[in-house]
Protein backbone atom coordinates (compact mmCIF):
# COMPACT_ATOMS: atom_id res chain seq x y z
CA UNK A 1 0.00 0.00 0.00
CA UNK A 2 2.75 2.14 0.99
CA UNK A 3 4.36 1.71 -2.74
CA UNK A 4 1.17 2.60 -4.12
CA UNK A 5 1.16 5.61 -2.33
CA UNK A 6 4.40 6.90 -3.14
CA UNK A 7 3.61 6.58 -6.46
CA UNK A 8 0.31 8.26 -6.56
CA UNK A 9 2.05 11.07 -4.68
CA UNK A 10 5.21 11.11 -6.71
CA UNK A 11 6.70 14.28 -8.36
CA UNK A 12 8.38 11.47 -11.07
CA UNK A 13 4.50 11.10 -11.82
CA UNK A 14 3.63 14.82 -12.51
CA UNK A 15 6.44 15.48 -14.76
CA UNK A 16 5.46 12.42 -16.72
CA UNK A 17 2.02 13.83 -17.06
CA UNK A 18 2.78 17.50 -17.90
CA UNK A 19 5.13 15.82 -20.52
CA UNK A 20 2.80 13.73 -21.98
CA UNK A 21 -0.15 15.99 -22.04
CA UNK A 22 2.45 18.36 -23.85
CA UNK A 23 2.99 15.51 -26.78
CA UNK A 24 -0.58 14.97 -26.67
CA UNK A 25 -1.28 19.08 -27.28
CA UNK A 26 1.34 19.18 -30.15
CA UNK A 27 0.51 16.05 -31.60
CA UNK A 28 -3.05 16.75 -31.74
CA UNK A 29 -2.52 20.36 -32.98
CA UNK A 30 -1.03 18.67 -35.92
CA UNK A 31 -3.57 15.90 -36.63
CA UNK A 32 -6.29 19.60 -36.95
CA UNK A 33 -4.76 20.17 -40.68
CA UNK A 34 -6.29 16.76 -41.86
CA UNK A 35 -8.70 15.91 -39.69
CA UNK A 36 -10.63 19.38 -38.16
CA UNK A 37 -10.70 20.29 -34.97
CA UNK A 38 -14.20 18.56 -33.62
CA UNK A 39 -12.52 14.81 -34.36
CA UNK A 40 -9.27 16.00 -32.73
CA UNK A 41 -10.94 16.75 -29.40
CA UNK A 42 -13.23 13.93 -29.78
CA UNK A 43 -10.49 11.21 -30.47
CA UNK A 44 -7.01 13.11 -28.31
CA UNK A 45 -8.54 15.78 -25.92
CA UNK A 46 -11.88 14.39 -24.69
CA UNK A 47 -10.95 10.49 -24.30
CA UNK A 48 -8.99 8.60 -22.22
CA UNK A 49 -7.00 6.69 -24.39
CA UNK A 50 -5.77 8.09 -28.10
CA UNK A 51 -6.31 4.76 -30.25
CA UNK A 52 -4.60 2.97 -33.46
CA UNK A 53 -6.22 2.58 -36.33
CA UNK A 54 -8.80 5.00 -35.54
CA UNK A 55 -11.80 4.49 -37.96
CA UNK A 56 -11.59 0.65 -37.38
CA UNK A 57 -15.01 -0.74 -35.68
CA UNK A 58 -12.98 -3.85 -34.41
CA UNK A 59 -9.76 -4.43 -32.77
CA UNK A 60 -8.11 -1.36 -31.77
CA UNK A 61 -4.99 -0.32 -29.88
CA UNK A 62 -4.32 2.40 -27.17
CA UNK A 63 -1.08 4.13 -28.54
CA UNK A 64 -1.39 6.72 -26.24
CA UNK A 65 -2.97 8.82 -22.98
CA UNK A 66 -5.95 10.84 -24.05
CA UNK A 67 -6.80 14.26 -22.51
CA UNK A 68 -9.17 12.56 -19.41
CA UNK A 69 -6.84 10.09 -18.53
CA UNK A 70 -4.38 12.77 -18.20
CA UNK A 71 -5.97 15.12 -16.59
CA UNK A 72 -7.81 12.30 -14.11
CA UNK A 73 -4.05 11.22 -13.18
CA UNK A 74 -2.82 14.77 -12.53
CA UNK A 75 -5.61 15.53 -10.37
CA UNK A 76 -5.58 12.81 -8.23
CA UNK A 77 -1.48 13.42 -8.10
CA UNK A 78 -2.28 16.77 -7.10
CA UNK A 79 -4.89 16.27 -4.50
CA UNK A 80 -2.47 13.16 -2.52
CA UNK A 81 0.54 14.83 -2.85
CA UNK A 82 -0.45 18.02 -1.32
CA UNK A 83 -2.52 16.30 1.37
CA UNK A 84 0.49 13.85 2.39
CA UNK A 85 3.58 16.70 1.42
CA UNK A 86 1.94 19.70 2.85
CA UNK A 87 1.87 20.81 6.42
CA UNK A 88 -1.56 23.17 7.07
CA UNK A 89 0.13 26.34 8.14
CA UNK A 90 -1.00 29.78 7.81
CA UNK A 91 2.45 30.44 6.66
CA UNK A 92 2.04 28.14 3.33
CA UNK A 93 -1.32 30.05 2.95
CA UNK A 94 -0.22 30.88 -0.60
CA UNK A 95 0.66 27.53 -1.77
CA UNK A 96 -2.40 25.79 -0.29
CA UNK A 97 -4.59 28.55 -2.57
CA UNK A 98 -2.42 28.13 -5.06
CA UNK A 99 -3.06 24.18 -5.03
CA UNK A 100 -6.70 24.59 -4.78
CA UNK A 101 -7.15 26.89 -7.54
CA UNK A 102 -5.21 24.43 -9.78
CA UNK A 103 -7.17 21.56 -8.43
CA UNK A 104 -10.89 23.34 -9.11
CA UNK A 105 -9.42 24.13 -12.71
CA UNK A 106 -8.33 20.39 -13.11
CA UNK A 107 -11.65 18.89 -11.68
CA UNK A 108 -14.00 21.18 -13.45
CA UNK A 109 -12.36 21.08 -16.93
CA UNK A 110 -12.92 17.21 -16.66
CA UNK A 111 -16.38 17.73 -15.52
CA UNK A 112 -17.01 20.02 -18.14
CA UNK A 113 -16.00 18.00 -20.78
CA UNK A 114 -17.85 15.17 -19.38
CA UNK A 115 -21.10 16.55 -18.72
CA UNK A 116 -21.37 19.86 -20.99
CA UNK A 117 -23.43 20.19 -24.06
CA UNK A 118 -23.15 23.05 -26.18
CA UNK A 119 -25.32 24.82 -28.57
CA UNK A 120 -25.77 28.36 -29.95
CA UNK A 121 -28.76 30.44 -30.58
CA UNK A 122 -27.86 33.03 -34.27
CA UNK A 123 -29.65 36.16 -33.95
CA UNK A 124 -29.78 39.31 -36.05
CA UNK A 125 -31.14 42.48 -34.64
CA UNK A 126 -34.87 42.45 -33.79
CA UNK A 127 -35.15 38.60 -34.42
CA UNK A 128 -36.49 36.09 -31.80
CA UNK A 129 -35.99 32.10 -31.41
CA UNK A 130 -37.00 30.35 -28.67
CA UNK A 131 -34.33 27.02 -29.65
CA UNK A 132 -31.03 26.61 -29.49
CA UNK A 133 -28.50 24.69 -32.29
CA UNK A 134 -26.03 22.08 -31.45
CA UNK A 135 -23.58 22.06 -34.11
CA UNK A 136 -23.34 18.42 -34.93
CA UNK A 137 -26.65 16.84 -33.61
CA UNK A 138 -29.58 17.05 -35.44
CA UNK A 139 -33.19 16.18 -34.63
CA UNK A 140 -37.02 16.59 -35.91
CA UNK A 141 -39.23 18.17 -33.18
CA UNK A 142 -42.54 18.45 -33.96
CA UNK A 143 -44.99 21.22 -32.40
CA UNK A 144 -48.30 20.96 -31.26
CA UNK A 145 -49.83 24.94 -31.23
CA UNK A 146 -53.45 23.86 -32.03
CA UNK A 147 -54.81 24.35 -28.14
CA UNK A 148 -54.21 28.56 -27.28
CA UNK A 149 -55.12 28.06 -23.50
CA UNK A 150 -52.25 25.72 -23.10
CA UNK A 151 -48.27 24.90 -23.49
CA UNK A 152 -47.11 24.04 -26.78
CA UNK A 153 -46.55 20.19 -26.72
CA UNK A 154 -42.94 19.49 -28.09
CA UNK A 155 -42.01 16.17 -29.52
CA UNK A 156 -38.51 15.39 -30.34
CA UNK A 157 -36.80 12.95 -32.70
CA UNK A 158 -33.18 12.34 -32.41
CA UNK A 159 -30.91 11.99 -35.50
CA UNK A 160 -30.12 8.45 -34.55
CA UNK A 161 -33.75 7.39 -34.65
CA UNK A 162 -34.13 9.24 -38.33
CA UNK A 163 -30.83 7.04 -39.46
CA UNK A 164 -33.11 3.69 -39.32
CA UNK A 165 -34.54 4.76 -42.41
CA UNK A 166 -38.36 3.38 -41.05
CA UNK A 167 -41.83 4.37 -39.67
CA UNK A 168 -41.48 6.08 -35.98
CA UNK A 169 -44.63 5.73 -34.41
CA UNK A 170 -44.49 8.23 -31.37
CA UNK A 171 -47.18 8.11 -29.13
CA UNK A 172 -47.85 11.78 -28.57
CA UNK A 173 -48.47 12.51 -31.90
CA UNK A 174 -51.45 11.66 -34.00
CA UNK A 175 -49.56 10.51 -37.44
CA UNK A 176 -47.04 8.35 -37.99
CA UNK A 177 -43.62 9.43 -39.52
CA UNK A 178 -42.25 7.51 -42.60
CA UNK A 179 -38.46 8.55 -43.05
CA UNK A 180 -37.59 7.12 -46.11
CA UNK A 181 -34.03 8.59 -46.72
CA UNK A 182 -32.04 10.84 -44.08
Amino acid sequence: MRRLLDLITSLKLTIVCLAAGMVLVLVGTLAQVHLGINIVQERYFQSFFVWWPAESRGFRIPVFPGGHLIGTVLLVNLIAAHARRFKWTWRKFGIHLTHAGLIIMLAGGLFTDLFAVESHMRLTNGETKNYSEHLRKDELAVIDTSNDNELDQVTAIPESILRQDGIIDAPSLPFRIAVRHY
